[in-house]
């Protein structure tokens, strides 16, 4: 899997590896002012006219609380692309 945008840009991913995925947490809101404070990480890939095509059926990782600032996520097996994203909430 190919990332091609983003902080992990022109990585490459293994199938079945474990990757730590990092954010800053500085400026997130206090816990009191967030809808939810748990995290969720999608993968997904672009589309053919820009848009985001997300598997919000099967998320890398969830439940995770966003103040942590990582979570570990296993490389799912998916078809070779050069335009996967990961987006998380």
């Amino acid at each position: 899997m190919r990332l091609p945008y983003g902080p992990l840009g022109r990585s490459k991913w293994l199938h079945g590896n474990c990757m730590n995925f990092k954010r800053e947490t500085d400026n997130i809101p206090p816990d009191s002012q967030l809808t939810d404070p748990n995290g969720i990480i999608v993968l997904g890939h672009l589309g053919p006219s820009g848009g985001l095509n997300l598997d919000l059926d099967h998320p890398l990782a969830q439940g995770f609380k966003l103040r942590v600032g990582h979570a570990q996520v296993i490389v799912p097996s998916v078809p070779p692309r050069d335009d996967y994203i990961i987006v998380r909430k």
